[in-house]
């Protein structure tokens, strides 16, 4: 195991493990950030999300001004917000019971490849998510867009995958 400040690069069965310290009220834990097959990805991860941590302070994302104190939260599609966080070019990230989900305007939401866009401008699954990243990339930091464009590749990948083949037969048939 290698540690560099708050991250460290762990041994998994299948690759290697790149996680965050947490320092909470039940003390230390670690969160894991990514998983992949070498460790020299891992190093790269590792720059990548000290780099993130800095151009995150650098980006203009924002609580809108009342939102905690709103008696009536948006209905997510992971349940009601509990939080919400403007990224900025039509972009929030809104958390609930449930996960985090992005949110995009109409105007934002056409950037969005027409293959993965949501009708209703809402994002919950990682490839989702990775689509607003690709639409609207200034408004991420490159550790977001290094994460999102591996999502898609493989996504994409699986697509291709299921064109050519067919789906896969459910379970058990």
């Amino acid at each position: 195991m290698q540690a560099r400040g708050a991250y460290r690069i762990v041994e998994a069965g299948n690759g290697f493990s790149v996680e965050r310290r947490k320092d909470g009220p039940g003390g230390e834990s670690w969160e894991r950030r990514s998983l992949v097959p070498t460790q020299a990805e891992a190093r790269d991860d590792v720059r990548f999300l000290y780099d993130h941590e800095r151009e995150v302070a650098a980006l203009d994302r924002r609580t809108p001004v009342g939102f905690r104190l709103a008696n009536v939260k948006p209905q997510t599609p992971l349940g009601q917000a509990t939080g919400r966080l403007t990224y900025g070019s039509g972009v929030n990230r809104f958390e609930a019971a449930g996960g985090a989900s992005l949110h995009l305007t109409e105007k934002t939401n056409a950037r969005v490849a027409h293959d993965l866009r949501s009708a209703d401008g809402w994002y919950v699954d990682p490839v989702g998510m990775a689509a607003v990243v690709e639409a609207v990339p200034k408004v991420f930091t490159t550790w977001e867009r290094h994460d999102a464009a591996r999502t898609l590749q493989a996504a994409r990948a699986w697509m291709a995958q299921e064109a050519d083949e067919g789906p896969s037969p459910a379970p058990g048939m």
